[in-house]
């Protein structure tokens, strides 16, 4: 980032985190299904044991900037061939979200070529323990993934 900082400038960096990753499956919807919700603009998405109705994702670019469900239903067709994984990185507590004490924080994520244990960020979702199944495991594989 660029600034006053004395000490330069962050070109590159990375972080291995070791933790839950499981799928994520994009929900295609229809425009109309988009309209009067919390989170309206953003895709839903759901793990291979979660509602069929998937969960309201907080994708970056919808999370922070303006868009419209247009945007959004362009954003579903552009990730169709993407694989998209949760990664697990901690229990919420009940003040953050007072209607599901057995949520947590999870990163969206995609590889970013043919190393799939190296990932990038696409934005975060809260998944309940009903949703992340037998990724929460204590036997579950926990890969180490490294974040660019």
């Amino acid at each position: 980032m660029k600034g006053s900082n004395p000490f330069g400038e962050v070109k590159r960096g990375h972080i291995k985190l070791q933790a839950p990753l499981t799928h994520l499956f994009l929900i295609e919807q229809e425009e109309e299904s988009y309209r009067g919700v919390p989170y309206e603009r953003n895709p839903r998405v759901r793990t291979q044991w979660g509602d069929a109705k998937g969960e309201y994702s907080r994708f970056d670019h919808f999370h922070f900037g303006e868009a419209t469900t247009k945007d959004s239903m362009a954003l579903v067709r552009s990730l169709k061939d993407t694989e998209l994984f949760a990664l697990v990185l901690a229990k919420l507590s009940s003040k953050v979200v007072p209607n599901n004490p057995d949520a947590y924080r999870c990163l969206i994520v995609c590889p970013t070529g043919h190393n799939v244990l190296e990932m990038r960020r696409l934005g975060f979702i809260d998944l309940d323990c009903e949703s992340l199944g037998s990724a929460l495991d204590s036997l579950a594989e926990r890969p180490v993934i490294t974040l660019i």
